[in-house]
């Protein structure tokens, strides 16, 4: 069987925090997401005992009132963990990102490259930036690989060996990934480890857990059939600016926009690639992030196209406060369809018409305007025999 290598980059947000304010090192950090109240916790200092992820963070910092608390910048943290995932994949070309800070390669094919295991760790742990602990683990699937990694030293390459069993055997079942309702259902019946868990019969957990239970047994039992999920290479355009003066202005970080997307179509242009989609991002001065996905129907081919479609949905975005840092990430490249008009005009001006009718429900989010459709013309009910239908389809 095909063996899979998990990487585990540990505590992986702080690290980045880390990287970019050095001074914060050996002090206690909270990394947290805003939210409602004071927002909940997403990553810390492992010396904080006590805390877990999505804790709220009023509850942390009433354990421990002395840390620093950063608001998370995810943006920043997709990009570092996307550039891992493309260095990764210079080793291998199968690797699966499953959130950041986890991964896993397949090692197919890699013999030849790297007779020995040392040399393909080796290669693994060149392709992260120094400052980040890399913990590996190797195994017949990727749960008993992440298992494997996640009980190994730092820049160890741990495997379960022959006796799966024996390996799994006192893990606890809160590391099994299912719902928390299962999680707990397992504890409430007493079965606290996948040692347990493997001895119950198939058809007994299925009876308890449903579709759950064939899955609880099978990895519990170290069998794990899921296929790897290969990420495609990604060609993206990132772009970002400070602003010469923090502001909440629309028009000014509309300018901003603007600047950032002539950067990215002057590399579009010579390629006949225009933008499908692109994620914008903003830095307040209280170092909150906003995130925005923009799509557009056809790829936009010039700037000023993808700047109107982002100035529409501006209008429904406010900022938490003045902006110093926006961003903007080419996610989706792509071409133009042809298209053929019609002959007769009548038939050109309702196509244009529908076009425009797709925009003015892209931009509201729905159907706006609708036309009545014969359904039942011979029912006694008034009400059957029509029907609204959006324009547009």
């Amino acid at each position: 069987m095909m063996k899979i290598l998990c990487i585990l980059l540990p505590h992986f947000v702080l690290t980045c925090e880390l990287h970019r304010r050095p001074g914060l090192e050996g002090r206690p950090v909270v990394v947290f997401t805003p939210g409602p109240g004071t927002g909940r916790v997403l990553d810390f200092s492992p010396e904080l005992d006590g805390l877990e992820p999505g804790m709220p963070l009023e509850q942390a910092t009433a354990l421990h009132g002395e840390v620093e608390t950063i608001s998370a910048d995810s943006p920043h943290y997709r990009e570092v963990f996307e550039q891992i995932l493309d260095n990764l994949q210079r080793v291998s070309p199968l690797v699966e990102g499953a959130g950041a800070g986890t991964a896993y390669m397949s090692t197919e094919g890699l013999e030849l490259l790297y007779p020995e295991t040392a040399r393909l760790t080796g290669a693994v742990r060149a392709s992260v930036p120094a400052g980040f602990e890399v913990k590996l683990g190797m195994a017949a699937g990727k749960f008993p690989a992440y298992l494997a990694a996640g009980r190994s030293r730092p820049g160890e390459c741990r495997s379960p060996g022959s006796d799966l069993r024996a390996f799994l055997k006192n893990i606890p079942c809160a590391e099994l990934p299912v719902s928390a309702r299962s999680r707990a259902k397992l504890v409430a019946f007493g079965i606290k480890t996948l040692g347990q868990a493997a001895a119950v019969p198939p058809a007994a957990m299925e009876a308890q857990f449903g579709p759950e239970g064939s899955l609880i047994h099978r990895l519990a039992a170290g069998i794990d059939e899921t296929p790897l999920a290969p990420r495609p290479p990604r060609e993206i355009i990132t772009r970002s600016l400070e602003m010469e003066s923090a502001t909440a202005l629309t028009e000014v970080l509309l300018g901003g926009f603007e600047r950032l997307l002539l950067g990215i179509f002057s590399l579009l242009e010579p390629k006949n690639m225009g933008l499908s989609r692109a994620d914008i991002w903003t830095r307040a001065l209280n170092s909150e992030c906003r995130e925005k996905s923009v799509f557009f129907k056809s790829p936009a081919m010039e700037a000023g196209t993808a700047l109107r479609r982002i100035s529409q949905m501006m209008e429904t975005w406010p900022q938490p406060g003045p902006v110093e840092f926006l961003g903007i990430r080419a996610t989706g490249l792509g071409r133009p369809g042809a298209r053929q008009k019609s002959l007769l005009p009548e038939v050109r001006s309702a196509d244009h018409l529908l076009g425009e009718i797709s925009q003015l429900e892209l931009k509201l989010g729905g159907p706006q305007l609708f036309k009545f459709k014969e359904v039942e013309p011979w029912s006694r009910i008034p009400e059957r025999r029509h029907v609204l239908t959006p324009l547009s389809r």
